[in-house]
């Protein structure tokens, strides 16, 4: 069974970084940190577009049953 687990990381000190790779990280976590946003920002536009539509669907329901008698289908 230990021969399944994966070598153990080699961990970095801190003197070992580099002022390149702090920036590189940086820009990494801006990028992450946009993108996040963004989706955060679609979802919240797909949600107000879902109910939309449901309230929509509910009044072309109540107009369909109006005009033809029709009874839900539950």
């Amino acid at each position: 069974m230990s021969r399944d687990l994966p070598a153990p990381a080699t961990t970095r000190s801190f003197r070992d970084v580099q002022p390149d790779d702090l920036v590189s990280w940086l820009d990494e976590v801006a990028k992450l940190r946009r993108r996040n946003r963004e989706l955060t920002s679609a979802l919240a536009l797909a949600a107000t577009q879902i109910q939309y539509v449901t309230l929509e669907n509910t009044r072309f329901r109540e107009a369909l049953e109006a005009q033809q008698s029709a009874t839900r289908l539950r």
